[in-house]
């Protein structure tokens, strides 16, 4: 899990994970896009705000070691494009759905 629920605080593993992405990132000339997303609580105003704290708390810890002149975006989502069911098939809470769905992705190497 990335980041706890109403939250943009990495968790410790995030952490790990992306000073993994950040080597390779290292001294790469391609830009570096973050995108943020959240699961699907909240109204869609406030997940697009939390969205954007949790693709800038990595994008400010991966433009260190981008090189220099290399841009390192960050975009918020919100609660689009879930990658798990928020809901379980019952509509009751999926707890575990929704913690996938607080997330980030990092795309880099393309321009």
């Amino acid at each position: 899990m990335l980041f706890a629920f109403d939250s943009a605080e990495l968790t410790a593993v995030a952490r790990s994970q992306i000073a993994d992405v950040a080597g390779q990132v290292t001294g790469s000339a391609a830009p570096v896009r973050v995108d943020g997303y959240t699961d699907s609580f909240g109204t869609p105003a406030y997940n697009a705000i939390l969205s954007q704290r949790r693709a800038s708390a990595v994008a400010d810890l991966l433009r260190p070691t981008a090189a220099d002149g290399v841009l390192v975006s960050a975009r918020r989502h919100g609660a689009a494009d879930p990658i798990a069911p928020n809901t379980l098939p019952g509509g009751s809470d999926n707890p575990a759905g929704r913690a996938l769905n607080r997330r980030v992705t990092i795309t880099y190497g393309s321009r």
